[in-house]
Parts: structure tokens; sequence; C-alpha cells
């Protein structure tokens, strides 16, 4: 449903070396109460709805988790009112279901079902413009599909970066965009919901219809019904300018910081691993020599005040910083990626980074689409998938504090193999902030914020099912490491980003105790009985 976007470089190298993989069908117990629901209906909606193994349903989901399970059955509606038949089928035997809309979520169980029903909203991908400049998107499109719509009209909508993202999850969760700078996240960009509540019956939910219903739907989650439609306020955009920078750390800063750190191989590899391993760390030393590395805290601290410099720059729409490290080649890499919403003025404005040594860059000026392209060839489906998510207040020295936590952690997964450790970092610009009071606000719980933030994500990827416990342990540990060194530095914030946030995180606890309250208070109105919190395990719960 969501995605880290921006998996770096490590995620080509390391497909090269993964000769196979041990995914596997988990078989679960379908009990009796979801068997029921899938018989009536078969026997209500039977075209809408299949029972059994299909083939082509685990090919929608990005990680290999999800896919992997096995729903009791998948009810796919063609119409809002399908959904509101077949969601009171569903409730009526008290069926756990989980809702589809792109199937870009890491979370297993979030947008495919372990026994219950998924209900895939794939067929709701109409895309519209209307009048008043208003583009009408179903929850089920995917954002490469929604930009190639409108790119004809010169026009584009706030939407997700990553071309095979789904919308719903995306907005639902908040939505940042190329375009966030000029003109917020895309929650506030929503004119209308159209939305299948907990009661079966099918709204519209805006400013006017249902102002508390329309302000909690502006980054509640899946809490409150199923949205079928999203009505997004179009601006005019042509091509962009920008792409990705590719850097090697400086081998010898590496292990200087390793060697202060007190760190040393701890663990054997397979023959094949070590000579790659011991071959790769070879040409790293010779393109350092060659000048082709970065000292660590000159590509923390340019990246820091390229985006200090940018504050008033409403075009610099992207300026992220990455680092990785690559468990099946033992090699740490750095990346910068920036987007400039014009095609003039790009370069000079991010000359800093672009200056910074690199290995390969990709700026051109493109559309919208091609860079949502590009996100996704660095974004690969098919692997397990882990995210979390931090906040703190914009500090390349905690950046360089949270480098050494990493360097520290990562020997714990140095034998997982099929992938490795990302760690990004994207300013929230103080210009996004007044965005987020649009028709009517949103419960983030950020308007107070009176200096820049920098959201933390960690994406972590790997194949085999064997090693999820050493992942999920590394992922873990290094998180609550990062959040310690913040609240040691008081530079911590509360705010989790949605959609980067991993399962367990409590994302609510960070839009603040009143918007909470508030947020609960709406749910015990539009779903007394909390359907969507009892039936639906997926999702961030208020």
């Amino acid at each position: 449903m969501y995605s880290l976007p921006f998996a770096p470089l490590f995620l080509l190298l390391s497909s090269a070396c993964v000769a196979s993989s041990d995914q596997k069908v988990l078989q679960e117990t379908t009990d009796s109460s979801c068997h029921n629901a899938c018989q009536a209906l078969s026997l209500s909606l039977g075209s809408l709805t299949h029972v059994g193994l299909s083939p082509s349903h685990g090919q929608k989901f990005f990680a290999t988790q999800q896919a992997n399970l096995i729903p009791a059955c998948i009810f796919t509606p063609s119409s809002p009112r399908d959904l509101s038949v077949g969601l009171q089928t569903i409730k009526s035997y008290g069926c756990h279901f989980a809702i589809r809309s792109g199937g870009h979520s890491s979370a297993t169980g979030w947008s495919n079902s372990d026994g219950g029903v998924s209900i895939d909203l794939g067929e709701f991908k109409d895309v519209e413009l209307v009048k008043d400049g208003i583009a009408r998107v179903g929850t089920g499109a995917k954002w490469g599909d929604v930009f190639d719509f409108l790119e004809p009209f010169n026009l584009s909508v706030v939407g997700g970066r990553v071309s095979d993202v789904g919308v719903g999850g995306l907005i639902l969760g908040g939505g940042i965009s190329y375009i966030s700078r000029r003109y917020g996240w895309a929650i506030d960009n929503v004119k209308n919901f159209e939305v299948v509540l907990a009661n079966n019956s099918i709204v519209n939910v805006n400013q006017d219809s249902a102002p508390d219903l329309f302000w909690a739907l502006r980054g509640g989650g899946n809490n409150f019904g199923i949205v079928t439609r999203f009505d997004l306020q179009t601006y005019t955009q042509g091509p962009m300018w920008g792409g990705f920078n590719f850097h090697l750390m400086s081998y010898s800063d590496l292990t200087s910081r390793q060697s202060r750190l007190n760190l040393t191989s701890t663990s054997s590899l397979p023959y094949v691993h070590s000579f790659i391993s011991n071959t790769v760390s070879l040409i790293w030393r010779a393109l350092c020599v060659l000048g082709y590395c970065i000292p660590v805290n000159t590509f923390f601290e340019t990246w820091q005040n390229t985006t200090i410099e940018l504050a008033n720059n409403l075009h610099a729409a992207n300026t992220l910083l990455s680092f990785a490290y690559v468990a099946d080649v033992n090699l740490h890499l750095g990346c910068t990626i920036v987007h400039y919403t014009s095609t003039v003025g790009g370069p000079a404005a991010y000359g800093s980074i672009s200056k910074l040594p690199k290995v390969y860059n990709t700026y051109r000026n493109a559309s919208i689409r091609d860079f949502c392209d590009e996100q996704k060839r660095v974004n690969l489906a098919g692997s397990r998938n882990l995210w979390l998510a931090a906040t703190f207040r914009l500090n390349s020295t905690l950046i360089s504090h949270i480098y050494n936590i990493f360097l520290s952690e990562t020997p714990s997964i140095r034998l997982v193999r099929g992938g490795g450790a990302g760690v990004n970092f994207q300013p929230i610009f103080l210009d996004t902030i007044p965005h987020f009071s649009k028709n009517g606000g949103n419960p983030l719980g950020l308007f107070a914020q009176k200096e820049p933030l920098m959201m933390f994500g960690i994406t972590i990827k790997w194949k085999h099912e064997a090693d999820d416990a050493a992942v999920h342990a590394f992922g873990e540990a290094f998180l609550q490491r990062a959040v310690d060194e913040g609240k040691k530095m008081g530079l911590w914030h509360p705010y989790i980003y949605q959609n980067y946030a991993g399962k367990g995180q409590d994302v609510f606890e960070g839009y603040g105790e009143e918007n909470r309250k508030r947020l609960r208070e709406i749910r015990g109105k539009y779903d007394p009985e909390e359907v969507f919190g009892r039936l639906v395990p997926g999702g961030f719960k208020i």
C-alpha cells in the first residue's frame, strides 16, 4: 500500500549474488466464519469472488511475505455498491479481512489476508478530469497511470513518487510528492472522498458534507471506512529536472570509524561470498585512490547545508540522503536524490551536491512519470521487506552518530543474503507545514513546528524466511538506538510518517494526545462497532 521510496543501489548489486530463493507459499487454516463468508460471497457476488489459489494474486504484492499469504477468498468489487454488499456479508460472519489498493505495504497481512477475505480494489482504477480542475482517481489506480493520464493536459496532482504504488494507501497515510513544497501533501489536496462506511452506506465526504470525517480521513489511515475514489486538485506541471547520485563511502574513513567503535569481523563467510567480498573491497579501495569516494562527514554536512540553502526555493522538491549496506558483498554506499520541479534552475540549486565525488548519476530533464519509473527500478518487488521510521530535527551531527550506530549493528546481518539495509533522511521544510491547514486541516500534529525536520527511514530487504528473526532484531535495535541518540541530543520529534512506519510502531501517538482523542471520537461516531479495528488486522490503529 505504501512504500519507503528510494531503496539505494544495493538492490542492483545484490541481485547478481543471489542464486536462489526459498520463497514458499504459507498454507493457513481458514476458520469457519471466513469459510462461510466466502461461500456467501460466492452465492451473492460469484463473478467477483475467487475461492482457492489464484495464480496472479501473489504477483500483486510488493513484499514476498505478503504475497505468500493465502486468503480464504479474494473479493474484487467493481463498483461501490458491490463493495457495500460484500462488506455487509463479510461483517455478518465476523470474518477478518484485508484491503488492497496497490499492494505496496511491507507488513504481513496488511493488504493480503491470512486465511480471511482479501478485498482487492484493483478495479477502482479509473482516472478522469471533471470541472474546476479536479481529477477523480480510483483508489486502486497506480500513480504511474495517474500521471500518464494527466501529462497530455500539462497537469499533475500531489501524488506518489513511485509508479507502481497504489493511490489509496499513499494518500490515507499522508502522501509526499514531488510538488509538496508548493502545494502540501496529498491529504491536503483531496477535495472529496467517496467512502463505503462500516454501516455499508456509500457517502461523499468533504469539508461541507462531513467536516469531522473529512479531517480524520486525511492521515487517519484505514480506521474509518474503505475509500473508493479521491477527488484531487490538479496543478499545472510540465517536465522537471533531477535524478540520483550514487556515492562510495571513503574506505579509510569507514575503517577508521569501525576501529574507533571496536568493530571487528566475527562471522565467517562461505568461500564464494568471501571471494566476491574481497574482490569488491579491492575495487572499492582502488576507486577511492582515484578520487571517487566521499568522506562520510562531508557527505552529511553537504546535504544539510544544501537543505538549509534551499529553504525558500519551492521548486527544490526532493533533497534526500541515503546510505546502505550490501551484506552480500560487504559494501557501504551512499546516495543523494534530488528533484527540481522546473527544467531551469535545478543544477545551480543543487550545485554543492552535484560536486560531491560519485560513481554514477542520472541527472536529466524528464516527466514526473519518468522519475517515478526510476524510483520503481530501485525499489524492486520480490523480496522480504521491513520498514521502520522516526523523525528528528535537521542535524548532520546526529546523522553521523546514527551512521556509527548503523556500522555497529550491521555485523548482525552480515550473513543475511539477498539484499541489505538502507537508511533514508528527507527533510520536512517549514514552508510545507502551512499547507497542512488547508481545507480544514489534518490530524498529523505538525502545525506548531518552528524548525525543519528530517524524516528517518530504515528499509531492509532480504530473501530467506529463515533470516526473519535476525533482520527484525537488527531493525528494532538500530531504530531504538537511533531514537535514544536523538533524545539524548534533544533532536528527537514524536511524529512518525505512517507510510514509512513499521508494524508495531505507534504512529498515532506522534499525532498528539488531543488529535488522537478526536480521531477516536470520530471513529466512535462513524464506526461504533469498530469494524475496521476488530476485523481489519492491518494498518495502524488509533
